[in-house]
């Protein structure tokens, strides 16, 4: 029911092409919000193909809005176990962004698959730029435990490294 009444408002108030005053510029706002929510409430649905069209299209008339809609496809995928098309998509929105709570979010995640992947360099790296970042008490909580796990997981990857090069000096 939700997403019928979300459709009609969509297909009811188009965007403003060239917003006059601010009436305009909140009607887009709105439109944005509602089109955002249609496309996550598809993706519950299970309606995945028209869910990523709405939110496609969210993203070509909202171009300022591709960091949050880009992340609510990326955690949609990462749900679903594709790791490689949530990674494409947090690369795209996290190259020269700005870090917003959305994109500290994004690079989070994205850490976080690199690491699952054993590239515990390019989550370091990550983890380096997020250092400074200005965030709320569960982002850096978050971001302190995925720290941890890319330490464990580098130290992992020494010592596995390591006995393989004491293993080749016995064996030979």
């Amino acid at each position: 029911k939700a997403i019928t009444i979300l459709q009609k408002y969509v297909a009811t108030y188009p965007k403003v092409e060239r917003p006059a005053n601010s009436d305009d510029v909140s009607k887009n706002e709105m439109l944005v919000d509602v089109t955002i929510n249609l496309g996550r409430a598809l993706l519950k649905k299970g309606d995945d193909a028209n869910a990523i069209t709405v939110l496609n299209k969210a993203v070509a008339d909202f171009p300022q809005r591709k960091g949050d809609i880009g992340l609510t496809i990326a955690m949609h995928h990462k749900e679903k176990g594709k790791l490689d098309d949530a990674q494409r998509i947090l690369e795209n929105i996290t190259t020269d962004a700005t870090l917003s709570p959305e994109m500290v979010q994004s690079y989070l995640m994205l850490a976080e698959i690199y690491t699952g992947k054993g590239e515990t360099d390019k989550a370091g790296a990550i983890m380096e730029k997020l250092k400074g970042s200005s965030a709320d008490d569960d982002t850096i909580i978050q971001r302190n435990m995925l720290g941890l796990k890319i330490g464990d997981e580098m130290r992992e990857k020494k010592l596995y490294k390591e006995q393989g090069i004491k293993r080749e000096a016995m064996g030979r």
